[in-house]
């Protein structure tokens, strides 16, 4: 039994399958509901269109310039709290992922999270200012595809070449934000104008359920990288 057993041990060894690491209960908790829930309650208030709250405020302010509507401060409101998670995890991930470094950490741990917290900067700052929907395409040659695809292009580099440490450490809020992120990709792809939550339609409002999953995506995604800076800081700290 044990000899017909190890050739399925080798298997999965060499093909590097892996492994799914969980959190504390806690944390699947404070990424998910408070995201969950207000994307819900966004989707479902009667006081303002659902999509210009998660518009970005630019784009909002654009979609009520010819209405003479008065602007608020509701306006782009999802949209504002994702560039302050991305913010925030890019912060604390180069941050620590520096400290590890100017402390003389040999292991890739620390460039994992000084790289990602420079891609994550980069992300919350085109969040911000629409770098690929509007800033690029309208004054460079590149398109916002172009755009997309370096950003997943860079990504996946950062995958790949931190595989060993990304399974080494509790993944599955990193697993869970990349599948929302395509996701929201598919939405806008697939381009779904008309839907129904319960009993109310939604209609011309794709921005509900293409930056919904996004939202909640980078929830996680901020989570995980919280986490994972804290584990290797304390744990820097602890050691003499």
């Amino acid at each position: 039994m044990e000899r017909a057993s190890q050739p399925l041990l080798i298997s999965r060894r060499a093909l590097r399958i892996p492994a799914v690491r969980h959190h504390p209960l806690w944390l699947y908790a404070a990424a998910l509901v408070p995201s969950i829930g207000l994307i819900v309650v966004v989707a479902l208030q009667p006081w303002l269109p659902p999509d210009i709250l998660f518009d970005e405020p630019i784009g909002a302010a654009a979609n009520y310039r010819e209405t003479g509507r008065a602007f608020s401060a509701a306006y782009g409101l999802v949209s504002n709290l994702g560039v302050l998670l991305w913010a925030g995890a890019a912060v604390v991930a180069a941050f620590v992922g520096l400290h590890l470094l100017l402390r003389g950490a040999r292991g890739p741990a620390a460039w994992y999270l000084l790289f990602a917290g420079m891609l994550t900067g980069v992300l919350a700052v085109d969040d911000m200012f629409l770098l690929h929907e509007r800033v690029v395409p309208n004054n460079t040659p590149l398109s916002e595809d172009a755009v997309l695809a370096t950003y997943g292009v860079a990504t996946l580099a950062l995958l790949v070449s931190f595989r060993d440490t990304i399974r080494g450490s509790e993944n599955a809020l990193l697993l869970i934000a990349l599948g929302l992120f395509a996701a929201s990709l598919a939405v806008d792809l697939v381009d779904v104008s008309e839907f129904t939550i319960g009993s109310r339609t939604f209609v011309g409002q794709n921005s509900v359920i293409e930056d919904g999953p996004k939202f909640v995506g980078i929830a996680c995604w901020a989570a995980y990288f919280l986490r994972v800076s804290w584990l290797h800081l304390d744990d820097s700290i602890s050691r003499p």
